[in-house]
């Protein structure tokens, strides 16, 4: 299956299920919707950039209090720097668990638009997030994460940068929590968690 050519075909949706592995620079856009990595791992070794309407990225989890919520992840699958970088454009994007390996920056743009989930985003590096507003599903935990990193032998901060597009009404979420951690943390735009915990 080459990547080209479902681009030229147009189909409205694809599914890259699983843990996913992009080698080499790759544009892939649908009209409709992107599903990827379920299994909540992506792989990039240069620049991946995803575009539709609406974007799914990672593992998708339940509706669950936040107490009772289960990560994949552990001390031993943490995000890895590297060259990889990840743009993805749409006007919802919906996150789960996922874990970035060898990409050291990565922004999630939803100009006008949403960025919303349940789960745990992590990233070796920077992670810039554009959007009219950023919140967890109903009763969900969404937690993004930036850690430090190592560049050339250098310890560098990881960086969380929001940043406001658009203004929206407030959404149909309650009794979620929204975490960000990094050693950087720049806030320029709308998180929200109604009748919830917002941690920045």
């Amino acid at each position: 299956f080459f990547i080209d050519s479902f681009a030229s075909w147009g189909f409205d949706s694809l599914t890259l299920g699983g843990v996913v592995s992009f080698i080499g620079a790759v544009d892939v856009s649908a009209r409709s919707e992107l599903n990827v990595a379920s299994n909540g791992f992506l792989y990039a070794d240069d620049m991946v950039h995803l575009a539709a309407s609406h974007i799914t990225l990672g593992q998708s989890q339940p509706v669950v209090s936040p107490e009772r919520e289960i990560s994949p992840f552990s001390g031993s699958v943490l995000p890895t720097y590297g060259s990889g970088s990840l743009k993805v454009d749409a006007n919802l994007i919906d996150l789960g668990h996922l874990s970035l390996r060898r990409v050291g920056d990565a922004t999630l743009n939803a100009a006008g638009g949403e960025i919303r989930g349940s789960g745990t985003v992590q990233i070796a590096g920077h992670l810039t997030l554009q959007a009219g507003q950023i919140y967890p599903n109903t009763a969900s935990k969404l937690t993004l994460i930036a850690y430090d990193y190592l560049q050339n032998g250098v310890s560098k901060d990881g960086q969380i940068n929001v940043i406001a597009s658009g203004s929206r009404s407030l959404p149909l979420s309650a009794g979620g929590k929204l975490s960000l951690y990094a050693s950087s943390i720049s806030q320029h735009g709308t998180l929200r968690a109604p009748f919830g915990t917002n941690l920045s």
